[in-house]
């Protein structure tokens, strides 16, 4: 089966989780995985609310076949931010994946130096980060 998906933000860097939840979905079986994050700011009125950013990215790609939603749990409990995934995908057709951790998602950065680089737009930089 190949999957296209689309990830739904909650920041502008949260966009560099694609290509992990590509590798993520080869993993659970997928034959192939494509994926982005559309960037909603370009749009002329960009979409307040989850519910309607949800309904936006499948408008802006309709051949998707699975949704990811992410949300920081700004706290130790995921289960808010969960409920308010699944309420909000309530209306698009498309299956919905939360993606909350429950720090903010930042910290997946410090495992991939590379993506470090991706995420800052500076994927050729030589410079020492000095990561632990």
């Amino acid at each position: 089966m190949k999957v296209r998906f689309v990830l739904v933000c909650e920041g502008s860097s949260d966009s560099g989780l694609v290509r992990h939840l590509e590798r993520m979905c080869v993993k659970c079986g997928a034959s192939e995985a494509t994926g982005l994050a559309p960037d909603m700011r370009r749009l002329r009125r960009p979409p307040k609310g989850l519910a309607n950013k949800l309904s936006t990215a499948l408008l802006l790609e309709p051949s998707a076949n699975l949704v990811f939603a992410h949300r920081d749990a700004d706290a130790t409990d995921e289960a808010p931010r969960v409920d308010e995934i699944k309420t909000a995908a309530e209306g698009p057709a498309v299956h919905t994946v939360p993606v909350v951790p429950v720090r903010e998602t930042e910290a997946w950065l410090l495992l991939d130096e590379g993506a470090i680089r991706h995420v800052v737009e500076n994927p050729s930089s030589s410079v020492e980060l000095s990561l632990p």
